[in-house]
């Protein structure tokens, strides 16, 4: 399959429901029907990091995979990752090693790829991970396989968007009640196009509708800049239709929380 040029997006998840899924260990409370429920506060754990760690997706039958998305991870670059596909769940067919890059402090990690090579239909998946983390365990909030979407133009202007939100923890004591606010930073971008035909303006509007303000989505802005993926949320999406019939478009995504 060509390697995206610009700006590409994964925003419907093969995975349709945990029974499809099945790690090779789990945590007790951390179990691996949580990968799919597009939360990534419930996560997947397992019992330590010794030796791999793997989920492996019988999706049913045939399925077309080019990316994969995995949001509020626990790994680092210092890891080794795979994954293979197969016609049965020995997942012999085919073997993509991924890099992960390291978690950019204050945000989430988000790792998005697109699969190089040859396109592949197949009805196994399975993700394989080996690294001794910090956590003495391997994590995922949200494990997403499917197609990749490039959109069909770059934007004409982008902007980086940097904002804080935070969260509210009540604690109860003897004396009363405390309120503490744990801040953080959100990281997005703000991208316009001008003059889209209808065409090209139907790609944004899938997407639109397809998960309006609530599902969150794999989103890379620069495929030469997989690091910099986010697992976001669109915060804004207008549009004017011109008399032309062309559209000028502004999307707002900003990460996931």
């Amino acid at each position: 399959m060509p390697t995206p040029t610009k700006s590409f997006v994964l925003y419907t998840n093969k995975i349709s429901s945990g029974s499809e899924l099945t790690a090779s260990e789990e945590a007790v409370g951390y179990e691996d029907d949580n990968l799919y429920d597009n939360d990534q506060e419930l996560t997947w754990r397992s019992e330590d990091d010794t030796g791999e760690k793997t989920i492996l997706w019988n999706a049913g039958s045939e399925k077309k995979v080019t990316a994969i998305g995995i949001a509020n991870h626990n790994y680092s670059s210092s890891g080794t990752f795979t994954l293979k596909c197969g016609s049965t769940s020995d997942v012999t067919d085919n073997t993509w090693n991924l890099t992960m890059t390291d978690k950019i402090d204050p945000y989430k990690a988000c790792f998005f790829s697109y699969l190089d090579g040859s396109e592949y239909t197949k009805q196994y998946w399975k993700f394989g991970a080996t690294e001794d983390t910090s956590d003495d365990y391997h994590e995922a909030g949200v494990l997403y396989l499917g197609e990749y979407i490039e959109l069909p133009r770059k934007p004409s202007a982008v902007g980086v968007r940097y904002s804080d939100d935070h969260k509210i923890e009540e604690i109860r004591h003897a004396g009363g009640q405390k309120t503490i606010y744990d801040l953080y930073s959100i990281r997005g971008y703000s991208m316009e196009w001008k003059a889209l035909t209808l065409t090209e303006f139907n790609y944004f509007e899938a997407i639109w509708k397809a998960n309006k303000k609530s599902v969150p989505f794999f989103f890379c802005l620069h495929p030469d800049k997989l690091e910099d993926s986010l697992y976001a949320i669109t915060v804004e999406f207008v549009f004017e239709e011109r008399d032309n019939n062309k559209f000028d478009l502004k999307w707002v995504v900003e990460e996931a929380l």
